[in-house]
């Protein structure tokens, strides 16, 4: 009925003079249109810049670089300034400079990498790196991309445990400015972009990305710390891929309230012969941290526990980490369900739970395995039986178990 009355408008404009009413209709159907059109304006970029609300900004810290010492020193960032494999040249290491780097992850699947790092020559980097097409381990694999493990962390870490994006060359920057040469002593100051390394698009090179997760910094001696490892190409105004660099970091991400997020927990049982740490468990050579706890059977009835959950406890021990609440398992009916409390200013977004006549679980392969991808609750139980309670995103607002 619009398309028919706005075309009877347009005859009567033609042939006859308007009265009001008929212009007071024209213009609001213009206004109508004109206002459809900017709410399709906004909605498409919303959709290409996501709304704060939608993003989580962490805080970048620099990994440790252990064992290698003075030859790499602890940084975040890598470039390598002959364009080989310079590694072992302290100044090829960039670290916190100013307010340093932030990682901010949101909700559409990107990711952006921003902040300033600076070597000991003087040569400042200011980063501004987006990632994008956010893929679990299962994804990522199924579309031929691998996992590169290396370094302290990155041998201990497990795929399913990972998210892996990819650089987006188109709006990723680095600028570098100060003293900044390469091994020939040349000027090498500019703004460069950046592509991911290898590249994603070539089939015969491994596709690695950019992954996350615990262990995620290949180069950095706090075994399951949540952290991020990445390889891109400096590419000029021309294209020419110029230098290959390297992110290798730890990530924090401190709630209002203060403490920390993306950590791992797990329950520990509550006497020395109740609990095993997988790091301890000669028949493991596990690198992750983590506790099997054991459980009695009660005839006739339920075999009730609750134990202390710790986050960010490497190596288990709970002095380096965070009390996060409790959890308990109750052992009925030949199984095992859990329930947990957290404590004040603590939270997660995940949880897996194992509960078995082994110690430890087994993948589809039937061998042990630690992923907590992996974990299910078994039925049917009876006897002595483990109990493995892990949490995954965890924030922590810093706070201790009450005493007594």
């Amino acid at each position: 009925m619009k398309t028919k009355l706005l075309c009877f408008l347009c005859v009567t404009l033609m042939i006859l003079s308007c009265n009001k009413e008929n212009l007071e209709v024209h213009e609001e159907l213009s206004s109508s249109s004109e206002l459809l059109s900017k709410k399709k304006k906004a909605k498409t970029e919303k959709a290409e810049t996501p709304d704060d609300s939608d993003c989580k900004a962490c805080i970048v810290i620099d990994a440790d670089r252990d064992p290698w010492g003075a030859i790499e020193p602890a940084g975040n960032f890598w470039w390598s300034l002959d364009n080989t494999n310079d590694w072992n040249v302290p100044s090829t290491y960039f670290a916190s400079y100013g307010d340093g780097l932030t990682f901010t992850e949101c909700h559409d699947g990107t990711a952006h990498i921003s902040g300033t790092s600076m070597n000991n020559n003087g040569c400042k980097v200011t980063i501004d790196v987006w990632l994008k097409d956010k893929k679990s381990w299962a994804e990522w694999s199924a579309d031929g991309g691998g996992h590169k493990k290396e370094g302290t962390a990155g041998n201990a870490s497990n795929s399913e445990e990972m998210y892996f994006y990819i650089i987006d060359s188109e709006k990723s920057t680095i600028i570098a400015e100060g003293n900044c040469v390469d091994y020939q002593n040349n000027d090498i100051t500019g703004t460069y972009s950046v592509e991911q390394r290898p590249d994603p698009n070539d089939d015969s090179t491994p596709n690695f990305g950019v992954h996350v997760g615990p262990g995620g910094a290949n180069f950095d001696s706090n075994i399951g710390a949540y952290g991020l490892a990445g390889w891109g190409w400096l590419t000029d105004n021309t294209g020419a891929r110029v230098w290959p660099i390297d992110f290798n970091f730890r990530i924090k991400c401190p709630p209002p309230s203060g403490g920390g997020c993306g950590e791992t927990a797990y329950a520990i049982g509550n006497s020395d012969d109740e609990y095993t740490c997988f790091t301890d468990d000669p028949t493991l050579n596990a690198n992750r941290w983590g506790w099997t706890i054991k459980m009695e059977e009660t005839v006739g009835g339920a075999t009730v526990k609750t134990f202390d959950i710790y986050a960010g406890a490497g190596q288990c021990d709970v002095s380096k980490g965070a009390f996060v609440g409790t959890a308990t398992a109750t052992y009925e009916n030949g199984t095992v369900s859990i329930d947990y409390n957290l404590a004040d200013g603590a939270s997660l977004t995940e949880e897996h739970f194992y509960a078995g006549t082994n110690k430890y679980p087994t993948n589809k392969k039937g061998k042990v395995t630690l992923a907590p991808g992996q974990y299910s609750i078994g039925t049917g139980l009876s006897g002595d039986i483990y109990v493995i309670i892990h949490f995954g995103g965890v924030c922590t607002g810093g706070s201790t178990p009450d005493a007594g």
